[in-house]
Formats: structure tokens, sequence, C-alpha cells
């Protein structure tokens, strides 16, 4: 079915999340509000005083008040840096209407006042309490500790909606080169050619469909750039079809994507294969597991493709 044209503007607005300010382009909305909000063109005062990161194209991916030292980003990557930060800016200046997403992070001990007082030279620990929490840990020299538990949920780690996130990470996989995939990572065999093309009807927010062609390469190379550990789970063989199950899990902000695909058997379309699949996106962690606990005992654990 033909989407409506309020529609197609809409998810184009979105692709773009670069609606232009002052010839800015940014990652997400929510960073865009904080720039417009906060007034952030080159050479403003605050901007001196805030973390802004931008990408290799000039995208501004990150906003906030800077709270992590560059080498604890470097050694120990994890989601909480870009939340905490944008979640301090967006408390102290009011970037959006709406504090619910604030209430969702509990203070152990101490409050806002207290996290604006934080430096990057602070020491700073950072543990994953069962996949459901992380709990950040600041000491201070002569103060008593701060610390802060954070629901490990893909949507408040990234300051965004699904509907958002969706859309970023279709135009993104659409664009993605892949990177030199090792020759020598271990298929399966009812999938062994990297450049076999899958046909993905993605299952959307709000009952949207959307339909693209990418190679395999493309997803296991993109997956791999955001972090997250390809995973494969063989369903069976129906008539002249293999099916299995295609997981991109990122544990760090509990989520995975998913695909169903049908694998047609010595079936080749000009030397090309081509495999059908419904794919879902941002599933919760909690939800994947339980996918495992159904499936059959001798298919139940997920394959890995390493490199």
């Amino acid at each position: 079915m033909r989407q409506s044209i309020h529609h197609t503007i809409e998810t184009g607005i979105l692709l773009l999340v670069a609606c232009m300010t002052w010839g800015q382009t940014f990652k997400a909305s929510h960073l865009q509000r904080a720039y417009e909000k906060l007034h952030l063109a080159p050479n403003t005062q605050l901007r001196n005083h805030l973390s802004i990161r931008t990408d290799d194209r000039g995208i501004i991916e990150h906003i906030g008040i800077p709270m992590f030292s560059t080498e604890m980003r470097t050694l120990l990557p994890s989601p909480v840096y870009d939340y905490l930060e944008y979640a301090l800016l967006d408390h102290k200046y009011h970037i959006n209407e709406n504090a619910l997403q604030q209430l969702k992070l509990r203070f152990q001990n101490g409050d806002w006042s207290d996290l604006e007082q934080v430096r990057p030279s602070n020491k700073c620990t950072i543990n994953n309490v069962d996949d459901k929490w992380y709990v950040v840990t600041w000491s201070r020299s002569g103060k008593s500790n701060i610390s802060v538990a954070i629901p490990i949920d893909y949507e408040l780690l990234a300051n965004s909606s699904r509907k958002e996130m969706e859309q970023i990470f279709i135009s993104n996989l659409q664009k993605h080169h892949p990177a030199t995939i090792s020759g020598n990572i271990p298929l399966m065999p009812e999938l062994s050619d990297i450049n076999t093309t899958l046909s993905l009807e993605f299952q959307l927010y709000g009952h949207h469909k959307k339909t693209i062609d990418v190679s395999l390469a493309q997803w296991l190379s993109y997956g791999l750039s955001t972090g997250s550990t390809p995973l494969y789970i063989y369903e069976g063989r129906n008539q002249n079809t293999d099916k299995a199950v295609l997981l991109m899990e990122n544990r760090q902000e509990g989520y995975a994507h998913m695909i169903s695909v049908n694998i047609p058997i010595n079936n080749n379309n000009n030397g090309k294969a081509t495999c059908n699949g419904k794919a879902y996106l941002y599933i919760p962690i909690s939800k994947i597991t339980r996918l495992y606990e159904k499936a059959p005992h001798h298919q139940s654990t997920p394959k890995k493709y390493e490199n």
C-alpha cells in the first residue's frame, strides 16, 4: 500500500535528521533541539563549556556537559557517557518540555546538583547489573561519592524515540560501505556467500513497512561498526527453503535487531543469490532471550560470526 504524502515527507525529514540550522546537520532531533535552544552557533560563549562531537562528515552526534575523560571513553566504551552528559544538559537548561525520561534515572547517592559538580577528572566506575542497570559512581576527594543507576533501555540511552532510531538505522545501513570481512568467518552453511542479497521487509513503528535490498556483507559490517555481535539461529528446512534467524545483538545498549530469513536451496539468480526476509529493529534483549528458550534444543544456541 502506498504511504501517504504526509508520512513520506515526515520520513524524509527523519532520515535527514538534518534539518539545517545555521548550516549544521545533526544525527538526531534531540541534538538539534539543544543546538537551537542554546544558540550554539560557532564562536558562541556557551559552546566552549560543552562537549560537542561531530563525525567525519561534520554531522553533530553529541552535545552535553562534559563529565567523562577522553581516556575513559577510549578505554571503556559505553552508551552511558553520551546519555548522562546530554541528560545533565537537558536538566540544567530544560531542552525538552517533557522530563519523564529523567525520572527513570535513579540516584543512589546524591542528586542533580551533585551531578553538576562532577568533572571529567573525577574517578569514575561503571558497573553492569544483570544487563538491566548501569550503576555509575564518582569518587571525589574529600566529598561523598555520587552514584546513579540507569536502566539499560535503548530509547533512554539514545535520548531518542524508536521511530526516529529505526529511520536512521535503515538510512545508515543503505549507505554503509562494507569493510573487508575476513574470509574465515564461519558463516552458516545455509548462508555461506557473503555477497548474498537480503531483500528485507522492515516491520516499523506504527505498523509501517519498508522494503530494501542490502548485501549480507552490509548487514554484518554495519552491525559490527555499531558495536553489535552478529549471531544466527538455524530453524530448519521447509521443502526447498532453509529458514534462519540472523541477529545483531547489542547488550551494552539493551537491544537486538532480528531478521527472519528464507534461504532458497540451490537457487541462484544469474549466479547471485537473493534471500527474502522480515526485519525487526530494537527488540529488547529480554525478548531475544525468550526466543532462544523457545527454539528446539538442538537449534537454541546462537552461533557467532567471528573474525
